[in-house]
């Protein structure tokens, strides 16, 4: 009986050189040859391409028309309201920004740092070691602190290393669940799902209008959150929380 062969043990910075025009990261010799075969494009449709593009258009004008439809004018206007904060906070991605925030009819109060992310509905911002996610409904203002500022670049995956390419084709979920630039581009970040999957069990400040709450994150829930506090457990509703600090990831 013939002994096997050793597995070679793969390796992308051996296998491919630095400067080899590999935008995969194959490792050398890891392929059988391709065989040649014939292709045939797949249709995305049975209609011609100026009729599909067509009906697809009409397709989201009547999806639009649905949500509309089912959602109360405030939420429409929450939903204005996030989206305009997500677009402003887009904008200054790498920027020092003075963040003014709702705290109810007496008082605001304003955070300072760095746009490190902006999700779908909360921001995060980096300063002095801290992470700082606020809610876009809690935002009143934004104001630039540099003066003279160029917005960095949009996170985009057209120009990343090929072996951070191959990770996210050939391992798609372990990769993006452990990023949460990567969630935000494939799915878009909510607070919730940032909460959950990053600070579970971590220690937080939680800030509301009336008071800031050191705590452990235990659970995260559709409408609030169960932290625990001097080894007691409270919920905190997401509508009372302003602002959240932690350590930075």
């Amino acid at each position: 009986m013939k002994n096997k062969k050793p597995t070679r043990e793969f390796c992308c910075t051996e296998s491919v050189p630095a400067y080899a025009a590999d935008e995969f990261c194959i490792p050398e010799d890891c392929c059988p040859d391709k065989l040649e075969t014939l292709k045939y494009p797949s249709a995305t449709s049975c209609l011609p391409p100026d009729e599909t593009e067509e009906l697809e258009a009409r397709i989201n004008a009547a999806n639009e028309l649905l949500l509309d439809l089912g959602l109360s004018e405030e939420r429409r206007n929450e939903l204005r309201r996030e989206e305009a904060r997500r677009e402003s906070f887009n904008g200054l991605i790498g920027q020092n920004v003075s963040v003014g925030l709702d705290f109810g009819e007496t008082q605001n109060r304003n955070v300072q740092g760095r746009v490190h992310l902006s999700g779908r509905n909360f921001s995060i911002l980096r300063r002095k070691g801290k992470q700082i996610l606020i809610p876009h409904l809690q935002v009143c203002s934004i104001n630039l602190q540099n003066r003279f500022a160029v917005p960095e670049e949009k996170p985009h995956l057209t120009d990343i290393e090929p072996c951070l390419r191959r990770a996210i084709a050939l391992n798609f979920g372990q990769v993006v669940s452990q990023s949460p630039h990567l969630i935000h581009i494939f799915f878009g970040l909510t607070l919730r799902i940032y909460l959950q999957a990053f600070l579970i069990d971590k220690k937080i400040s939680i800030f509301t209008a009336e008071q800031e709450i050191a705590a452990r994150l235990q659970k995260v829930m559709e409408d609030s959150l169960l932290v625990e506090i001097n080894e007691s457990l409270q919920n905190i509703p997401l509508t009372d929380i302003v602002f959240i600090t932690t350590k930075d990831q």
